[in-house]
Parts: structure tokens; sequence; C-alpha cells
């Protein structure tokens, strides 16, 4: 089966018209404020830029060096930017989730929470800032080394998210010793894949939804899942986490990287160029994209050019993904406990379960009608013959 293309599915074969209503109900007020947001972040990053607010805003500071020019336009950018998003995370986390029972964030751990987000993101931006600014001024191919840099950059924090970045806002604990920890430790033997260690987050402080994720590299590769989820049959969270186990088992990562390094540097290769265009930096009040005041210059056109790349790798998100089911499915050969997961996590968590295809070319995700009809389409090959029969 070609797993790199949609696997035909009708969610109305699979979930009632309510069911289909509720979800829908749900997800449309989030999509709303999400184009609003965007929209906004867009029309702000335009009124920085061809409103020469950077070049206005360095000449308080003319003689300053241009590292510390750069910092006073990174930190002012992100200020305005989350000064557009932040009333829309607002609205989302104190009226509409909590509307839906799903936020048990108060307003202590927003704040918290946000403070440490703001200044663990600005601070990684004003490092890779600081890097590509100084291979702008130091040679022409600033865009092929800048996309070496993004990419060890991105490498580094996908080893260290479960050591260091994960519980800056989460508690990790072990998973206890048990059925279920047996349980799961024979799953990763049965798939040939060395894990070291399962771990639970106190995700129940912030949400009721469920979720798990893999993450890290060599040895501090490791599975996190919600403490929310431990709630389930014990089947049902082996069949989370052999999907979990799947992306590893099927070298996921190491596949992902070259694919990512490409968009990276064509989208790298691309803003070079059109920053490269006078009429383009007269707008912006520049002289060259390697004046720190072309900062907002920078991000405005890398994010319009990045947006095909960020298709592509929705795509293959998604491939990925629908090969990490099919692993749970063959590792667990419980089909039964497949559908049974993803129907309670679609009831506790409200995923949009028929998308538009606009929607679902953007999806990191397939829809979890595909989730479904891929596991009937495994069963049928089991019928057939085609695989291995459950133990």
């Amino acid at each position: 089966m070609p797993l790199h293309r949609p696997v035909r599915a009708d969610a109305a074969d699979y979930f009632a018209p309510g069911e289909v209503a509720r979800a829908r109900s749900y997800q449309r007020p989030l999509r709303r404020a999400g184009l609003l947001a965007s929209a906004g972040v867009f029309a702000v990053i335009i009124a920085i830029v061809f409103g020469q607010a950077a070049p206005r805003l360095l000449g308080q500071i003319p003689r300053s060096p241009w590292p510390l020019r750069l910092l006073v336009v990174v930190v002012a950018t992100s200020v305005a930017l989350v000064a557009v998003v932040l009333p829309f995370a607002l609205w989302e986390e104190f009226v509409h989730e909590r509307r839906w029972g799903f936020s048990r964030v108060t307003a202590r751990l927003f704040l918290v929470d946000g403070i440490k987000g703001f200044t663990l993101g600005v601070a990684l931006l004003t490092a890779v800032s600081e890097a590509l600014w100084w291979l702008m001024r130091l040679t022409p191919w600033w865009w092929l080394a800048g996309a070496a840099v993004v990419m060890a950059v991105s490498a580094a924090l996908a080893t260290i998210l479960p050591t260091v970045l994960v519980p800056l806002f989460n508690r990790l604990e072990p998973l206890p010793a048990g059925a279920l920890r047996d349980r799961l430790e024979a799953l990763a033997h049965r798939a040939a894949v060395g894990i070291s260690g399962y771990l639970v987050m106190d995700a129940s402080r912030r949400t009721t939804k469920d979720n798990a994720f893999f993450s890290g590299m060599g040895r501090t590769r490791r599975i996190i899942v919600f403490d929310n989820l431990l709630q389930m049959p014990a089947e049902e969270v082996e069949v989370v986490v052999a999907h979990e186990i799947g992306h590893w088992r099927r070298g996921h990562l190491v596949r992902q990287l070259p694919v990512e390094a490409a968009i990276t540097l064509l989208t790298f290769g691309a803003v070079a160029l059109a920053c490269t265009w006078p009429p383009l930096l007269r707008l912006a009040g520049v002289l060259a994209i390697s004046d720190p005041a072309a900062f907002p210059l920078f991000l405005l056109v890398y994010g319009g050019l990045g947006f095909a790349g960020a298709l592509v790798s929705a795509w293959l998100s998604r491939w990925l993904e629908r090969e990490a089911d099919l692993d749970s499915l063959e590792l667990t050969r419980d089909p039964a406990a497949y559908r049974a997961l993803w129907r309670s996590m679609t009831a506790r968590n409200l995923p949009d379960l028929d998308p538009s295809w606009w929607r679902r070319v953007r999806a990191s995700h397939p829809p979890v009608a595909e989730r479904l009809a891929l596991a009937d389409r495994w069963e049928s090959a089991v019928d057939a013959g085609a695989v291995l029969p459950p133990d």
C-alpha cells in the first residue's frame, strides 16, 4: 500500500453526523482565530518593514556595535509579534478551551509559561540571528553556511528536548514499574528498538487531552506520554507507544533530516536572492541584508518563501505518520485496540474529523478516518494472507 498517498476514507463511514458536527463546532473557532492571528502577525511585520521601524529605532543608538543593534531589533520585533498573538492565546486558553472543558491552566501558570517561552524563544532566535548576521558580513555564501547552522541547531534541540527543554515547563517522572511498563518493554524488545526511558509528563496540570511523543537521539531517546493517557486501558496505551516506536524503527528522523535540510537550503538561497533586490531594500530603509535593521525584512521574506517548503514538510510528516500507524498495528497485532484508541482520543481531543482538502495538505497528521481505514485495510490483508496473522 503506497503510504505516501492518503488512504481512501470518508468520515461518514466511521463517525455519526453528530460526532462530526461536534468536532467541527470545536475546531471552527480555533481555525478562525488562527487565521486572524496569522494575518495580524503578517500585517505587523509588513508595517515594521515598510514603515522602516527598525532603521528608525537604531537611529537612536547610531554608534553602537552591530551585535547590540541586532539584539535590539530582535527583541523589539519579538515583543511586537507577541503583542499581536497574546489576545488570541488568552482567548483560546481561558475562553474557548475552558468552555469545552479542556483547559486547566491557571493565570499564574499561563504567565510563568509565557515568560519562560518568550525568554527561551528570544534567546534562541538571538543566538541564531547573531550567527547568521556574522556570516552575512563575512561571505556572500552566508545562505549556504546559514542553512547548516539552522539544521545544526535543530538537531541539537532534538537531542536535548527530553532532558533540558521539556523539564523547563513540565515535570517528567519515570513510568512506574509494573504490568504496563513490563508490557511496553516487551513491545520494544519485539520491535528490536532500544529505548532510553519511558517518561510520564504532568500534562494534566494544563489540559484534559491525551498525547504522547518520542524525542531525543542516541542516549537521550525517550518516549514521553501524557499522564492523562495512563487512564486508558493498557492495550490502548500500548498502541500509542507502538506508534512512537514505529518512528524510530523506520528511521524517520534520519529520513526527515535530508528533506528538511534541502528545504532550508533552498529557502535560504531564495531569501539571499530576493534580499539583493535594490527596490526591496530601499522600501525597507536598508542598504544590505547584512544591516541589523534588515532583520524584520529577513523574517518577512523567509516566512513568505518558506510556505511551499512547509507544505512539503507536512506531506512528508503525514507519510511517516501512516508508516508509524502501520507499525503500531503490526507490533501490537490488535486492530480492535487500535480502533478503540482512536475513537477514545477523538471523543476526548475533538480533532477535525472531516477537514477540507486545504486543511488536509497543511496538516502534519492524517485525519482520524484515514487512520481507521488503514486498520481496515491491514485487517483485510491479514484475512487474505498478505501479512502475518495476529498471534
